[in-house]
């Protein structure tokens, strides 16, 4: 996993260590209940659970395990919530109702569990599933983008995501206390697509599940995966999607309960721009010792990169903080390739996380591939 942590334990597996954090989802379960959408004419399978029934599950467990110290308890952890309708909309679509007739159910409320830390993810592009694509696809459709996916699925999906942003900033205003980020579903699965190699994925079958029935897309929904006439490929660890179930939730947002720190980014953006990059610099002469690169290639190559991927351009994060600047990010990058140093080596230094520097590297050597590599790397 991403970050190097065991999964959290199932519920309803009452003999877990729930310890490390407890799992209340459950695969194909919806949001609404299954009484608003059968007066949608929704059909689901009969063993749905919705996102009512997984709160109840939550209650209990808080009842059963921290009478007196739940709130020092929610306080430390790291809630996950969602992502929230992706069944709700599967069903609707796969049942042949229209792009805007399933707007209607896009839900326009995000429910305060009563912690201090939660984190609700977006929908991923659904016109990049396997299932999708292999329902949907029409011959001569101009309905593909430049990635092969569905741009109308995807456009939903967006639109989505759209409105639970929004519901997550009347959240925030309304809790200010409360830290609410959105996970962003949706550009990590696009990301893991264009930089698939670099990832370790398969390219020729990123649109293709892992767990399927044969066609273009290894979808049918007449063998669906574990059924009889279904197949498992060879290396499911270089497979993007498994059985329609997309591999970013684990490359990108594997979270557990832990502390959040706060790594005063500003304050140590303005000490390396003073040491290095400002007009009067503290290391003026060190520049070379510390990057590998003289100081013009370095800013040849910053603006290089920094035009090619926005990931480089300072912004606010997902709870309206300052976020790590290109400089940071390229830093991190840099000397980790001159000097073979680990993800976790500059914590101190940059105030960069291990994720966030391993993923800085990679976008940094993708960057450079891209850009500069027609010009030098033939």
């Amino acid at each position: 996993m991403a970050l190097d942590l065991p999964l959290v334990n199932p519920y309803l597996d009452k003999s877990a260590d729930f310890s490390g954090g407890v799992n209340f989802a459950v695969a194909g379960a919806t949001a609404l209940d299954r009484t608003y959408l059968l007066q949608n004419a929704i059909i689901m399978p009969p063993g749905n659970t919705p996102l009512s029934s997984q709160l109840d599950w939550f209650k209990s467990h808080l009842n059963d395990t921290c009478q007196q110290d739940c709130a020092k308890k929610l306080g430390g952890a790291l809630f996950l919530v969602g992502e929230i309708g992706g069944n709700d909309y599967n069903y609707a679509f796969f049942q042949k109702r229209s792009v805007e007739a399933v707007k209607a159910y896009v839900p326009l409320e995000v429910i305060e569990l009563g912690a201090t830390q939660i984190i609700i993810p977006g929908n991923f592009p659904i016109g990049c599933s396997p299932s999708y694509l292999a329902l949907f696809s029409a011959a001569g459709s101009t309905d593909h983008d430049e990635r092969g996916c569905l741009k109308s699925y995807n456009a939903f999906a967006a639109y989505h995501n759209e409105q639970l942003q929004a519901a997550i900033g009347d959240l925030r205003k309304v809790n200010a206390d409360i830290s609410v980020v959105y996970a962003d579903y949706y550009g990590a699965f696009l990301h893991l697509l264009d930089h698939a190699a670099v990832l370790g994925f398969d390219e020729g079958s990123l649109l293709k599940a892992c767990c399927g029935a044969g066609g273009e897309h290894n979808f049918d929904m007449d063998m669906m995966c574990g059924g009889i006439g279904a197949s498992t490929c060879a290396d499911p660890a270089r497979h993007a999607v498994i059985a329609n179930v997309k591999r970013a939730k684990e490359h990108v947002f594997n979270f557990k309960g832990h502390r959040v720190l706060n790594r005063n980014r500003v304050h140590d953006h303005l000490t390396l721009m003073d040491d290095y990059f400002t007009l009067d610099v503290l290391f003026v002469d060190n520049f070379y010792q510390s990057f590998r690169m003289h100081k013009n290639v370095f800013d040849r190559l910053y603006h290089d990169i920094q035009s090619f991927e926005d990931y480089f351009i300072l912004k606010k994060d997902g709870m309206g903080r300052i976020g790590f600047c290109g400089y940071q990010k390229c830093t991190a990058a840099l000397r980790m390739l001159a000097y073979g140093t680990t993800a976790n080596s500059w914590n101190e230094y940059l105030r960069m996380s291990e994720s966030t520097c391993g993923d800085a590297m990679v976008r940094f050597t993708t960057a450079v591939i891209e850009v500069i590599g027609p010009r030098y790397l033939r």
